[in-house]
């Protein structure tokens, strides 16, 4: 009897608007094109699924959470088998669980030396998100971004980025600070920050948890050609025009404010590092991306081809692998 119950509290728990694609699916789905594959995602997943009324509440995040990630395999968000456009069944995000979808394309400065999807490309989703709620909990303002790069006939490639681990206090202007893929380690400053290190450390088989690596967008043009003498950065930092367009007050769901973007308006501009090894992240702060930028090398832009969308298949069944650095 308890064993009943408990399954289908477990499918309750997991149910959702949409029905996730089976492995034969997604094999014959990876094969298309990159342009395909996106407006399939779009209209065949993510319009079908938004919400027709209230949006779901941003979600805290805390010790529970934590132990939650580390037991329901959490180690499939860093591994090369799940390199998938599609999450894996019973996947649940604790983190960044809630935000908003755009479709979007990359365009080159055309003046720098970075291959593969840095040099342009016209079929990419951006996920934009809050890492926890705002208000709850002693939390602030802490937001990320989350691109989508469709390949012809291979697998996507992905790359998540932060301002920082640590959030922005009640400044609700979403486009405020630096997007970067290497923030500051912080594991002396809160339990939760150690937790979290340590997760993805271990999960992620890695000892440079606080870093993402951009690689694999290096590795192939969008039209599935393999870059034979891949050029990739080590560290990217984004800007957005958008800051000026909002206030960082008063508090409001940062959703309403993605809603209100324009097809064709500048999302980020993309810069890249100067230095070409990883910083010592024992000395490395958050503070170090404004002389970075500085002397930055301007790569390109990031530009909205649609409106912001908010989703359950957005929220929970789109999935953005991490790439480890190793």
């Amino acid at each position: 009897m308890y064993k009943v119950i408990f399954s289908l509290a477990l499918l309750s728990f997991f149910s959702h608007a949409y029905e996730l694609p089976s492995e034969s699916f997604v094999k014959r789905f990876e094969k298309k094109s990159a342009c395909n594959k996106r407006e399939d995602i779009w209209n065949q997943y993510i319009l079908p699924s938004q919400y027709l009324e209230e949006w779901p509440e941003l979600k805290t995040f805390g010790a529970k959470d934590i132990a939650i990630m580390a037991i329901t395999g959490f180690a499939k968000k860093v591994s090369p088998q799940e390199v998938s456009d599609f999450s894996p069944n019973n996947w649940r995000k604790r983190i960044h669980a809630h935000g908003a979808v755009a479709k979007i394309r990359f365009e080159s400065s055309d003046n720098h030396p970075f291959t593969g999807v840095f040099q342009g490309h016209e079929c990419a989703l951006a996920r934009l998100s809050l890492t926890f709620h705002p208000q709850k909990d002693n939390r602030g303002f802490a937001q990320g971004a989350a691109f989508k790069f469709f390949i012809d006939g291979r697998k996507s490639v992905n790359f998540s980025s932060l301002v920082s681990l640590k959030d922005q206090g009640q400044n609700y202007n979403f486009f405020n600070g630096i997007m970067t893929n290497i923030v500051e380690k912080r594991v002396k400053e809160d339990f939760g920050f150690r937790a979290v290190h340590e997760l993805f450390k271990t999960k992620g088989k890695t000892d440079f948890p606080e870093a993402i690596s951009v690689d694999s967008l290096s590795r192939f043009e969008q039209n599935g050609e393999f870059v034979l003498s891949p050029v990739s950065p080590v560290q990217v930092l984004m800007t957005s025009p958008l800051k000026n367009q909002f206030q960082k007050s008063p508090a409001r769901d940062f959703r309403e404010d993605l809603l209100s973007l324009k097809e064709g308006d500048i999302l980020y501009n993309l810069y890249v590092s100067r230095k070409d090894t990883f910083p010592d992240f024992k000395n490395y702060k958050d503070e170090d991306k404004k002389e970075l930028l500085k002397d930055a090398i301007y790569v390109g832009r990031f530009i909205l081809e649609s409106e912001f969308t908010v989703s359950e298949f957005g929220d929970s069944g789109l999935f953005f692998p991490h790439q480890k650095v190793d």
